[in-house]
């Protein structure tokens, strides 16, 4: 990116924060960031190289794959907001939540927040 933004951005003149400063800045980040992670996966590797890896739950893992191949065939018969909500309950329910409150009214909002956003703010219909 450091390479590119020289010939994608052009400079404006002689601003101290030019159009070049946030990509810069950005691409600096990103490499710092870059080399932070590297180093502490290699402790995190020794670290798990004493411990046991936890298993991957396949089986909760194809519920949830199932629940979003049922979400897809649903939406357009019984709705965008009860497919969604009843998908989304779900999910949290099989991935391990259990606590009731969170199971109603995470997706009531999840799902309010979604229909508002492509409603409201894109126009674009939902089923």
């Amino acid at each position: 990116m450091i390479i590119i933004i020289p010939y994608e951005v052009r400079s404006s003149g002689e601003e101290a924060l030019g159009p070049r400063f946030f990509p810069y800045m950005l691409s600096i980040i990103i490499i710092l960031l870059s080399i932070i992670s590297i180093f502490e996966k290699e402790i995190n590797e020794n670290k798990k190289k004493d411990k046991k890896l936890k298993k991957i739950d396949y089986f909760r893992l194809l519920y949830v794959l199932i629940g979003m191949v049922a979400w897809v065939f649903l939406a357009p018969l019984i709705g965008f907001i009860l497919s969604t909500v009843v998908f989304t309950a779900s999910v949290m329910y099989i991935v391990g939540n259990r606590k009731l409150f969170q199971l109603i009214f995470i997706p009531l909002i999840l799902t309010a927040v979604l229909y508002y956003v492509f409603t409201g703010l894109l126009n674009v219909f939902l089923p």
